[in-house]
């Protein structure tokens, strides 16, 4: 029995890799999707041409940088 009901998870397709059940904010169960990507170490350790390929198609295109905090405007 899953998240304490007889019925949850019983549909969740079988042979799809990534599929399961969740909660959300809420304590409902929910469907996800799940994504495999390749540990970077690894890849990087074994030079595994494949896994590196996928891991630089998933970087940022722009790099994002974070200037610190700042204070909300209170109201």
């Amino acid at each position: 029995m899953v998240f304490e009901a007889a019925f949850v998870g019983v549909l969740v397709p079988r042979g799809m890799p990534g599929r399961g059940t969740a909660v959300d904010d809420e304590d409902v169960p929910v469907e996800f999707q799940g994504y495999w990507t390749p540990d970077p170490r690894r890849a990087q350790k074994k030079n595994n041409i494949e896994d590196l390929v996928i891991l630089d198609r998933l970087r940022a295109v722009v790099k994002v940088t974070f200037d610190g905090l700042r204070s909300m405007p209170t109201t």
